[in-house]
């Protein structure tokens, strides 16, 4: 089964991210893992027999680290040598400036593909007038956009570079339907005073400055490793007519790097294929796949049953 292993540690300055993780845990309960220590977080990945997870990273981060929790003062900093085993998984790093990082772990941990920022994450609208308010509507967009893009990518099987676009393109819409909002759903919605909300200063900062904040983190999304990749999740309920349209754009990829990316994509072709009936095609991935060396070779037959 594929895991949604989530690295959300106890630190400052995340904790709105609480109610994503409470999403996630909801509408995915089947394989939800849930890490709040850096220690349990190795360990899980550890425990992994090379299955092909999702790994959901929701924490502080720069160009060599993923920042976990903190102990009496201290950040526990996860390099890159503590993240070798993120082999055949998808990575999707809502953390600061960690796209550098992510391209070693595709390139050398063989992480199948990584979906982070290459810059800072703004976590506080930079103004120098109603900042506070300005960021508790920013912070209420990314949870809104993650929210909406994460269960689009599971349920809709989005490819990894689809899952980027949406992520960019949902922020922007977020803001668009806050700026028509009316001075009182604002006031609803956010709990903001009304003496702010209907200051025509406030209305001028959260047209410009709130955008072009939303703007610059969406511009650092960036993808390494492969861009194809598709959750198996999707599989299960998918009907026959997204699945055809899926293995089509799916045979249009030209170029894979690696063994343990082949594998998983012409399992995901075999898979398909088995789905919508095309036993010729599935038996032709499945060769492809059977010739791959690899250390721990996988049962194909039961996989293709689940």
């Amino acid at each position: 089964m594929q895991q949604i292993i989530h690295f959300y540690p106890n630190s400052s300055g995340i904790q709105f991210i609480e109610s994503f993780k409470k999403f996630i845990s909801r509408e995915f309960t089947s394989g939800y893992i849930h890490n709040f220590s850096s220690e349990k977080f190795l360990g899980n990945l550890q425990d992994r027999k090379d299955d092909n997870d999702i790994v959901l990273i929701t924490a502080h981060g720069d160009e060599e680290h993923i920042v976990g929790e903190n102990i009496k003062g201290r950040d526990i900093y996860l390099p890159f040598e503590a993240l070798s085993n993120l082999k055949n998984s998808f990575v999707f790093a809502f953390a600061c400036s960690t796209a550098k990082l992510g391209e070693r772990i595709c390139n050398e941990h063989e992480a199948i593909s990584y979906l982070g920022f290459n810059d800072d994450i703004a976590l506080v609208v930079k103004s120098d007038s109603y900042k506070v308010e300005l960021t508790i509507i920013l912070k209420k967009i990314y949870i809104s956009a993650l929210k909406t893009s994460f269960e689009r990518f599971l349920k809709k099987g989005l490819q990894v570079k689809q899952l980027s676009l949406t992520i960019s393109k949902l922020l922007l819409e977020e803001h668009s339907k806050i700026i028509k909002m009316s001075s009182e759903d604002i006031i609803q919605t956010f709990k903001l005073p009304r003496r702010v909300v209907e200051n025509s200063l406030f209305r001028v900062k959260l047209q410009n400055e709130l955008l072009n904040t939303i703007s610059t983190v969406s511009n650092r999304i960036e993808i390494r490793g492969e861009d194809w990749f598709v959750p198996w999740y999707y599989l299960e309920d998918a009907p026959n007519n997204q699945l055809k349209k899926l293995l089509s754009e799916l045979k249009k990829v030209k170029k894979i790097e690696g063994n343990s990316h082949k594998s998983y994509y012409y399992l995901m072709m075999a898979a398909i294929s088995k789905k919508i009936g095309d036993d010729k095609e599935m038996n032709n991935y499945k060769q492809l796949l059977e010739s791959i060396e690899r250390e721990s070779l996988f049962d194909i037959d039961l996989l293709l049953e689940t």
